[in-house]
């Protein structure tokens, strides 16, 4: 599922699961928190996530980010 994230999206999830705030993350990678918004709804959408937790867990699963 990580192959169907854009490098984009894998940042923003990486960010996320590390615990950074939407303005955190945006002011990381240069984008408004509302672009981050959007690319954290399309990653829940694509992994299936109901809740921050899922995409923390699925960022550990995956080596995303240590445990």
């Amino acid at each position: 599922m990580v192959g169907e994230l854009t490098e984009r999206q894998r940042q923003v999830l990486h960010l996320l699961a590390e615990g950074k705030r939407m303005k955190d993350v945006g002011t990381i990678l240069n984008i408004c928190p509302r672009t981050v918004a959007f690319h954290k709804y399309r990653i829940m959408k694509v992994l299936h996530a109901e809740n921050d937790a899922d995409l923390v867990k699925f960022a550990v699963r995956n080596h995303l980010i240590a445990p």
